[in-house]
């Protein structure tokens, strides 16, 4: 397998890793999924208009794991990652994909799209940002 074969499927297991790790209900998992320095920005917004409004923003893998652990035990989404597309760009790269949840216990269904950057960390793929647009004005909460 190719170096680049090798990236591209660690971080689609990166991706896959956080789904699961909500999936699951640990947050500590998906906030290691994190660099040290990086961050998550939740924002509400439209696939095709450039226009969003930031619901929340996340500083450092702490501040990941600060928002996400409150509500371990609590309904949480089931995510589904589709159309996972991976930019390889030397030690860095980027992704889009689009995730489409259901919190089983409210039947709520959440839809939307990731922006994700990746850096090489402790000799591993990790987020140095993901970007999180919700569509379609869905719930909060």
């Amino acid at each position: 397998m190719s170096g680049k074969a090798k990236a591209r499927r660690a971080i689609a297991d990166l991706v896959h890793g956080y789904a699961l790790a909500i999936r699951r209900d640990r947050p500590e998992d998906a906030a290691a999924l994190f660099a040290k320095d990086g961050w998550f920005e939740i924002r509400d917004g439209h696939p095709s208009k450039p226009d969003f409004t930031v619901r929340q923003r996340l500083e450092t893998r702490d501040g990941v794991l600060a928002y996400l652990a409150p509500n371990k035990g609590k309904p949480h989404p089931i995510p589904m990652i589709h159309n996972l597309m991976i930019m390889l760009k030397g030690k860095t790269a980027s992704a889009s994909s689009v995730m489409e949840a259901i919190i089983q216990e409210s039947g709520t269904r959440v839809i939307g799209e990731y922006d994700d950057h990746f850096v090489i960390e402790d000799g591993r793929w990790r987020f140095a940002s993901r970007t999180y647009t919700i569509f379609g004005g869905a719930p909060r909460g």
